[in-house]
């Protein structure tokens, strides 16, 4: 019953051991299994791929449909890699895709970046949908969720965990 993902570290981040990797992988486990045909997920600041293919690994009794969006071409380059290698199907793009929903969004990328990007980060989640940011260090973690929701009445902060010196946020 068990499932692998093959991730090789490399240039680009996150092959799956750093805490913000971890922390981000255990707010997904958490979530309530997909219902309905199809489960849209993005991987935005993919890196090597690692939290998107991950999902899509663990997803496979549905029809999930991943987007992962890395802005470095050389990490673009080792994500398709990391795709072939997995078997898993996916889009790479350069820039979160405009008027598409997900049900499900991974942001692990620095604070300064999902502060610069949380408009469009928010208006690509589905009503009751997953967000799960992480990249925050947990001293900033009280100002930057603060920052993040402010103005946003139609999102919460679901949960909020920490591991080592970062912060993990689960929004809806």
């Amino acid at each position: 019953g068990k499932k692998f993902v093959c991730i090789p570290p490399g240039q680009a981040c996150g092959a799956g051991a750093h805490d913000t990797t971890q922390a981000c992988l255990e707010a997904f486990l958490r979530q309530s299994a997909p219902s309905g045909d199809e489960f849209k997920i993005m991987d935005f600041g993919a890196g090597t791929g690692s939290l998107g293919i991950a999902a899509m690994v663990l997803l496979k009794t549905t029809k999930p449909r991943l987007v992962a969006v890395e802005i470095d071409p050389e990490a673009r380059k080792i994500l398709k890699k990391n795709l072939l290698k997995n078997r898993v199907r996916a889009r790479s793009l350069a820039a979160i895709p405009k008027q598409e929903k997900f049900d499900l969004i991974f942001a692990n990328v620095l604070a300064p970046v999902l502060l610069a990007e949380r408009n469009k980060l928010l208006q690509s989640l589905k009503p009751g949908g997953a967000l799960i940011l992480s990249g925050i260090l947990g001293v900033e973690a009280k100002t930057f969720i603060q920052d993040f929701l402010r103005g946003k009445s139609d999102f919460a902060l679901r949960r909020e965990t920490r591991k080592g010196d970062w912060a993990c946020f689960l929004v809806g």
